[in-house]
């Protein structure tokens, strides 16, 4: 079993992501938030930032619902490249997240296997800003070792509780905790502080 310590021992650059991008057919056709477009749209808002935005998928679905859409990435892979060029009202910024600066606050703001790729020193503070660009989260984390990539393996609770010091009144709650690919070993949380009304 691989420690906390050693996953946040890993060395992982930008390179890194590019290459997976230009290599890994997951990272070119999963977005894990596609499941969850009729929720979030339950949800309300006219606004979303996606952080983490890979692909820009889920930004191309959210095109149907959304009228102000952004999504944030430290890599300009081929396929997000398709869907800015379809869909030239989508904005996107490309920076590093631990050093998010966006000018606006969002009506919701999402991710989806992002946060597990800082390293735990960077949590706090990305958590905050996170929180101060969109007060209204949606965020689903992998609470596992994916042997590369992730550098926070953390439970349940224990990302709930990150959130928790870093919004004290932001109202987190862990809604429920998903199996990928079907797998115990494979515990994926989804963390918010939204409600939901009227959810297919």
């Amino acid at each position: 079993m691989t420690t906390a310590r050693a996953c946040a021992a890993r060395q992982i650059g930008r390179d890194h992501y590019e290459r997976l991008h230009r290599t890994s057919v997951k990272y070119q056709q999963n977005n894990w938030l596609l499941d969850d477009v009729a929720r979030l749209v339950a949800a309300g808002g006219e606004s979303i930032l996606e952080v983490g935005c890979g692909n820009g998928l889920f930004l191309e679905q959210a095109s149907q619902h959304w009228t102000h859409i952004v999504g944030v990435d430290w890599v300009r892979p081929e396929g997000l490249d398709r869907v800015l060029a379809e869909h030239p009202a989508i904005g996107f910024v490309e920076q590093d997240i631990t050093r998010l600066d966006v000018e606006q606050q969002f009506d919701l703001l999402v991710s989806a296997d992002v946060l597990e790729h800082l390293h735990p020193s960077a949590l706090p503070a990305v958590l905050r800003r996170l929180h101060a660009c969109g007060r209204r989260g949606y965020h689903k984390i992998a609470c596992y070792d994916d042997g590369h990539s992730h550098l926070s393996v953390l439970r349940p609770r224990q990302w709930l509780r990150l959130f928790e010091d870093a919004a004290p009144n932001g109202a987190y709650r862990i809604l429920g905790c998903e199996r990928r690919d079907g797998r115990r070993t494979k515990p994926v949380a989804v963390i918010t502080n939204l409600t939901f009304q009227n959810v297919p």
